[in-house]
């Protein structure tokens, strides 16, 4: 059965599986490929669900933008959304993911997880294929520090990655990514004190990226530059000397699969280029 015509979920779930297929279209469409020759049937029911999800997005933003301030500290959307979780659910989590996990595996979290308890940041990249449990470990991370009730952020570089993520999205979406990135460029964050995405980022303790394998170099090195000045100007003057704010980042991807689409290329080498490899960012990796 073509992928974009499953209709097993619940209706929240439905709808958004009709987004990113749409999305998946047209990013498909961008690059001159047929969805369904790739077996991804986009019709006319996907989207009408797509559709009905805007219309829902629509009226749950107005009746929250109605209802009553909360009482105490204002806390922006954005940040009530990642902590939108019960601590002990997210302790039980991390205990029965920890229990899964192979001895490979373990050494990984193991030294995240030391990582976010010394605050002192830290940069990994898990180079596996697929089906060798890198979605299950970072899931296990983001409970690790969700546990603390502190936001992790999941992020991937395809929509379909991120819904294996708890509480995924795509990082084009949550950091603002350019989706034509040259090299030095910014990211569109205000790092001003009346910015809510500002005040989440300063206060996540881990980035999980995942399929970060087929994303430009440039989207990281703008993250890191984004992050530094957030701290700078902030008053995290130690902080801004570190990658990424201090901020520990996991990313994942195999580079074995699809590597950045480069338009235009006249080699191989064009392509390897531009990937995190080639990054200055890359020897701070482990």
């Amino acid at each position: 059965m073509p992928v974009g015509v499953v209709r097993d979920l619940d209706d929240d779930n439905v709808m958004l599986r009709a987004l990113v297929f749409v999305d998946l279209e047209q990013m498909l469409d961008r690059y001159g490929v047929v969805a369904t020759a790739v077996g991804v049937e986009v019709n006319d029911t996907v989207y009408a669900d797509a559709a009905r999800a805007c219309v829902d997005l629509a009226n749950r933003c107005s009746r929250i933008g109605a209802g009553p301030e909360p009482e105490g500290p204002h806390v922006p959307h954005i940040i009530r959304d990642e902590l939108d979780f019960d601590v002990g659910e997210m302790a039980a989590l991390y205990r029965t993911r920890y229990t899964g996990l192979k001895p490979s595996q373990r050494v990984l979290v193991d030294a995240v997880v030391s990582a976010l308890d010394t605050g002192l940041g830290g940069c990994f990249f898990v180079d596996a294929p697929g089906g060798t449990g890198k979605t299950w470990c970072f899931n296990a991370l983001l409970a690790y520090v969700r546990k603390q009730h502190a936001p992790a952020l999941a992020v991937a570089s395809t929509g379909i990655a991120g819904l294996l993520l708890s509480k995924g999205r795509t990082a084009h979406s949550r950091f603002k990514l350019h989706l034509e990135p040259v090299e030095g460029y910014d990211l569109k964050i205000s790092v001003a004190l009346d910015s809510a995405l500002a005040d989440l980022l300063l206060a996540t303790k881990l980035i999980v990226w995942d399929e970060s394998s087929a994303v430009m170099r440039y989207h990281f090195e703008a993250l890191d530059r984004c992050l530094r000045d957030l701290m700078r100007v902030r008053g995290y003057v130690a902080k801004s000397k570190l990658p990424f704010g201090g901020i520990v980042v996991v990313a994942g991807g195999d580079f074995r699969q699809t590597l950045p689409i480069v338009q235009h290329v006249q080699s191989v080498a064009d392509i390897v280029g531009v990937t995190i490899k080639r990054s200055p960012l890359w020897p701070l990796f482990c």
